[in-house]
């Protein structure tokens, strides 16, 4: 990464997991359950960028999503505080934007779009169900996500 990009970077809301060299932007309130599916995204092989604020920049065409400086390698577990994890270093290219939303529509036909920093991202929502959202994630970068060039 070069000097401008992290220059040129800026701190955003979501928990970001990478799966493949693709990132996965989780939005959506406090306490909707963005760190809690980042943990069971994580314990199905899926890599930690950041939690809670995560630094994105954009090149070219692509936005990349890089772990915030302050709480690099860190991630909150509720009820035990905020742990020291394994987690991605290096940018990785966005490919999807989650919104955990407990009413997120039953069916979806295509993925929305969203401008961050003028690059369109799929966005869709998924209801925080710890149970089967991360399943639902893991589909919807399949369906939906960008891919990693």
């Amino acid at each position: 990464m070069t000097n401008k990009a992290l220059h040129d970077s800026f701190a955003y809301a979501a928990s970001t997991v990478a799966i493949d060299n693709r990132a996965i932007l989780l939005c959506g309130p406090s306490g909707i359950g963005k760190s809690a599916v980042s943990l069971l995204l994580m314990d199905r092989g899926a890599a930690l960028v950041s939690d809670d604020q995560t630094q994105l920049y954009s090149q070219k065409t692509m936005l990349f999503a890089m772990p915030h400086p302050n709480i690099a390698n860190k991630i909150e577990i509720r009820n035990l505080g905020i742990v020291q994890v394994n987690a991605v270093t290096e940018p990785v290219p966005v490919a999807l934007k989650v919104n955990l939303d407990r009413e997120a529509p039953r069916y979806r036909e295509k993925a929305k779009q969203v401008k961050i920093a003028d690059i369109a991202i799929p966005e869709i929502d998924i209801r925080p169900d710890l149970n089967l959202a991360p399943l639902k994630i893991e589909y919807a970068l399949k369906l939906y996500g960008l891919c990693a060039t």
